[in-house]
């Protein structure tokens, strides 16, 4: 870092608060030192000579803050990016919506792309609108695809591609839809006319902006809002919720979720896929008393704290559980529980098992064959895991803990992008789940995904600044171990960076 830039803490900290207040975002995953590089790298390119004649030409320049900020978020996407939520679009969302507008007497399908980059994310659902919509209906399809930097929108208009964004598509989807332009492919004026591009900011307030030709059936939002403080992220959920049709559904980034939020959608689960869905206000109020009867287990903490509701067995002459032994002496099944998960902890497998199948017996809870698939797990029984496993999600489907553990059992099998689908799961359940935040580090790491390793790496140190010295799930290690190997990855990163 250059110090005759003069980079002072209380200018640099007057330009975070311009770009909070216009853009809502927040620059503590990034970190300050890579901000300042970012900074130094803009600076040079102007010929200015110090930080405080950048920052007054910030005053100065509107322009100049959109180029900054777009230097701040990452574009880099890919076509069907994050393929179990494309195929649950084409293969539930879409029909479903497609039935409820015939039924209605409506002919009229409007889909936002939020936060839409380079455009891949757009003319991917185009492309599957264009396939699954057959022509004869006459449906009337408009994907509205906005985004903060005028640089992607510019980029999208244009639509032009490198190889490497088409490397998730068919070949025949290719031809269909592209014509070569050099080495590089270039999307069809057939596709780009179902797709438009505005220049919008999220936290904005005019969002009649983006709906003068309807509200939205759908919002895909995917891996925007990991960029926004708290504040603006409530805003942009609540706005979302203001333009988007009856029984539309949002759809965001596996990495994001509304978990701890007083939000008013309602979280599903389809297809291996976790969405949400606005429910009218009349229709929600038939379901409240159910909901206030079903027990949602969110950590282990929280399952001391609950008694797993009554359930009927599972049925299966693949999984037997013991009943020669007593149920342990202890009062409740929330102290079964207490007392199953620190003997498992302690590595006394025998003992724990005894305590998760006594809980099964008692009320047949989704806790207690998930007890058992950690038992069998951390005895190397892989396969009896599995098959615990795949009861405990039968009976509850929102257990973040469950995808941990397939995370950990498709590691263990060298299915890299299985893991990686099971571990954003469980952080799109509980969003402060350490462990899994640091599994999936370590395994981005692995791949050389350089960018969202380190990006995992900073939510981790972020939690543990705060989380208690003794962290769930972590095999023993405490706070300080925890905190230290994720800083020095870190290190290795950002020393990576620079090397480049």
């Amino acid at each position: 870092m250059n110090p005759k830039l003069g980079f002072d803490s209380q200018r640099i900290s007057s330009l975070v608060k311009i770009i909070q207040e216009q853009y809502g975002l927040s620059l503590a995953e990034m970190g300050m030192d890579e901000f300042k590089s970012i900074l130094e790298q803009r600076i040079q390119e102007l010929k200015l000579n110090t930080f405080l004649e950048y920052l007054s030409l910030i005053y100065q320049s509107q322009e100049e803050l959109d180029e900054l900020v777009s230097r701040l978020t990452i574009g880099e996407s890919s076509f069907f990016r994050t393929p179990a939520q494309i195929w649950t679009f084409r293969d539930h969302i879409l029909p479903e919506i497609i039935k409820r507008k015939q039924a209605q007497g409506r002919n009229q399908i409007r889909i936002l792309s939020a936060g839409s980059a380079g455009g891949e994310e757009p003319y991917s659902i185009a492309m599957i609108v264009r396939g699954k919509v057959p022509p004869e209906l006459a449906m009337d399809i408009k994907i509205v695809a906005c985004d903060v930097n005028k640089k992607f929108l510019k980029r999208a208009g244009e639509g032009i591609y490198p190889p490497r964004s088409l490397r998730n598509m068919d070949r025949d989807l290719i031809e269909k839809y592209f014509e070569k332009k050099g080495k590089n492919f270039k999307v069809k004026s057939e596709l780009k006319k179902f797709v438009q591009f505005l220049h919008f900011n999220l936290i904005s307030s005019k969002y009649e902006l983006l709906t003068r030709e309807g509200y939205f059936d759908v919002i895909f939002c995917r891996n925007v809002l990991i960029y926004f403080n708290p504040r603006s992220f409530n805003k942009i959920i609540d706005n979302f919720y203001q333009i988007i049709e009856p029984y539309g559904y949002l759809i965001l980034g596996y990495s994001e979720s509304l978990y701890g939020l007083d939000s008013k959608f309602k979280k599903i689960y389809l297809s291996e896929t976790f969405l949400y869905q606005k429910i009218p206000a009349s229709e929600k109020k038939k379901t409240d008393s159910q909901k206030q009867r079903k027990t949602v287990a969110r950590d282990f903490e929280s399952f001391s704290e609950i008694t797993a509701p009554q359930i009927k067995p599972v049925k299966s002459t693949d999984i037997s559980i013991s009943t020669k032994k007593p149920r342990p002496e202890v009062v409740s099944d929330k102290q079964v529980w207490k007392e199953a998960w620190q003997l498992l902890e302690k590595e006394e497998y025998e003992k724990a098992r005894r305590y998760f199948e006594a809980l099964i017996e008692s009320t047949f809870s989704p806790q207690g064959y998930l007890g058992m698939a950690f038992v069998f797990a951390h005895q190397g029984e892989d396969e009896l895991s599995e098959k615990y496993l795949k009861i405990a999600l039968e009976k509850d489907e929102l257990i973040p803990e469950a995808y941990y553990l397939s995370g950990l059992l498709a590691e263990r099998r060298e299915e890299w992008e299985k893991a990686i689908q099971n571990y954003q799961r469980a952080i799109f359940l509980k969003s402060d789940f350490i462990m899994a935040h640091f599994n999936l580090a370590n395994l981005y790491l692995k791949l050389s995904e350089f960018i969202n390793a380190k990006k995992e790496f900073k939510i981790v140190v972020k939690l543990l600044q705060s989380a208690p010295e003794k962290t769930p799930l972590s095999g023993g290690w405490n706070k300080s171990i925890l905190l230290d190997w994720a800083n020095f990855y870190l290190g290795k990163l950002n020393s990576q960076r620079n090397e480049r």
